[in-house]
């Protein structure tokens, strides 16, 4: 899915805790940590082709942080270590696997297929790409009918 998409999601998800733009951050991180150093790097260089571009272009230390951003394995590391050190944050923290979750369906094998149990295994679901004209359109419009539902349901109760 667009990392916009991923950021409305978890703040619509999460819109009743204290802190909700945490999550907002914590459902952009996985691109975020796997793709801004190489587009930081590329941009510094003056020299990014396409923010959209094919696997193959990358270089395999990006694949690779892509895998492990893109694990329900780590992220699971990372949400049992918050428990313990902030439960407020780790809750927020769901925002990360919610990320992954919405990814394995709307990745396809061959372009950024979502290795869920990396680095214990390579196993991935062959989904339909979230660029797809349908799932694009579907995710938008789910996207403008919930938020729409959202603000009926605040102004009917006379909240702001």
């Amino acid at each position: 899915m667009d990392i916009i998409s991923h950021g409305l999601w978890a703040r619509i998800i999460f819109r009743r805790k204290k802190i909700p733009w945490w999550t907002v951050a914590f459902a952009i991180l996985p691109d975020l940590v796997a793709f801004g150093p190489y587009l930081a790097l590329q941009v510094l260089r003056g020299g990014i082709v396409s923010v959209f571009a094919v696997p193959e272009i990358y270089p395999k230390w990006v694949i690779i942080v892509y895998n492990l951003s893109h694990s329900l394995v780590i992220a699971g590391l990372i949400f049992y270590a918050l428990l313990f050190l902030h439960q407020e944050l780790a809750i927020l923290f769901l925002a990360w696997p919610l990320h992954i979750i919405i990814d394995i369906p709307t990745h396809s094998a061959d372009c950024f297929p979502t290795k869920f149990l990396y680095p214990l295994g390579h196993l991935y679901f062959a989904g339909i790409h979230w660029r797809t004209w349908f799932i694009l359109i579907g995710n938008w419009g789910a996207l403008a009918l919930t938020l729409l539902i959202i603000n009926r349901y605040r102004s009917d109760r006379g909240e702001n």
